[in-house]
């Protein structure tokens, strides 16, 4: 699940080496399928199925809005801000988010904050958001699921790196402000804009998420690259019907 994608991390090259050892693939876009595919993989062995992730979106009751808004003590617009440290440039994770949090201070929109991962950098990033203590920011070290995605759904814009932000915020029409490297090469949809570690690209962008017209309008439109959220039931439908025999475990390359 998932091969064939590209990202800006060292995952990269381990997930298209897991791609050759893998009997049958589900890629989550066309673009990864034709990948897997020019790795040689056996077009029969490959089914496009979308994102597992969003099925989460299609099955699961969120929160409404106004549940959403007194559950988190919030007002519209909010910011959800997401900043994990970029896994090839760990010693510049502190002074990457400084740039984050100066928009966010000069901006004073309400904001909830989420720790980031464990990769080398999420420390000196946790340090920053615990020093960061402003009235308009809520912080939490993590969140149930069910919650991220009601706060996704009716945020006026996501901010950060998270994958969160190109996989699922396209079905949820959200902007979203993507900040560096970290998700870099993995398709996007309308609502996503890239910009630099910088205050001044970072606060536009954001601006720009919350109070033009013309770009809420295409993020309304957008269509989301990584399907509907039906990727589960595909998949158990694909695996409940092949034959996994002996024939099946032998590859060869297909080109």
């Amino acid at each position: 699940i998932h091969g064939g994608d590209v990202s800006g991390g060292h995952d990269e090259a381990v997930r298209h080496a897991i791609t050759k050892l893998s009997h049958i693939h589900f890629p989550v876009t066309e673009k990864s399928r034709e990948r897997i595919i020019k790795l040689g993989e056996d077009p029969k062995r490959v089914f496009m199925v979308g994102a597992p992730g969003l099925d989460s979106i299609l099955n699961k009751r969120l929160m409404t809005r106004e549940e959403t808004l007194t559950k988190f003590g919030l007002a519209e617009p909010y910011l959800v801000v997401v900043q994990h440290p970029v896994p090839t440039e760990p010693e510049k994770a502190v002074g990457q988010f400084k740039e984050t949090l100066k928009a966010l201070d000069a901006l004073k929109k309400q904001t909830v904050m989420i720790y980031p991962n464990s990769d080398a950098g999420g420390r000196a990033i946790i340090g920053e958001i615990e020093e960061f203590k402003r009235p308009f920011v809520k912080t939490f070290k993590s969140l149930p699921h069910e919650d991220y995605l009601s706060l996704l759904k009716h945020a006026g814009a996501l901010v950060g790196n998270s994958s969160s932000g190109i996989i699922e915020t396209p079905s949820f029409h959200v902007p979203v402000v993507n900040i560096g490297i970290r998700q870099e090469g993995r398709e996007r949809a309308n609502n996503v804009m890239d910009v630099g570690h910088d205050e001044d690209e970072i606060t536009a962008a954001i601006k720009k998420a919350l109070f033009d017209g013309g770009f809420k309008d295409v993020v309304k439109k957008c269509k989301n690259p990584y399907g509907e959220g039906k990727a589960g039931k595909r998949i158990a439908d694909v695996l409940g019907k092949v034959e996994m025999g002996e024939g099946f475990i032998q590859k060869r390359l297909a080109y």
